[in-house]
């Protein structure tokens, strides 16, 4: 990998305790991939804990909105395999278009 770009666009957080929320933060990525520019959105669905008055990431999953070649980002919400990881099948987003 080389150089990468993660822009943060908006982070929900619901209360659960006074000591625990769940998160989901939303970005934008342009990942230098081998020869490559990659362009893509993601999701990452989080569970945060304070420890010691200190809260921290205690789970994270990302979830793809669309990731592909920055020569295919014209079609990359269109698409319905529009997930396209180099050197993987393209496959279904995370959260498809209904």
């Amino acid at each position: 990998m080389g150089q990468t770009v993660h822009t943060p666009n908006y982070v929900h957080i619901s209360f659960t305790g006074p000591d625990s929320a769940d998160g989901t933060a939303c970005a934008h990525l342009e990942l230098g991939l081998g020869a490559e520019t990659y362009f893509g959105a993601v999701r990452y669905l989080d569970k945060y804990v304070r420890e010691d008055g200190v809260w921290r990431i205690a789970v994270r999953a990302m979830k793809v909105v669309h990731i592909g070649p920055w020569s295919e980002a014209g079609q990359s919400l269109t698409s319905e395999l529009n997930v396209r990881w180099p050197g993987a099948e393209p496959a279904r987003s995370d959260f498809p278009r209904l």
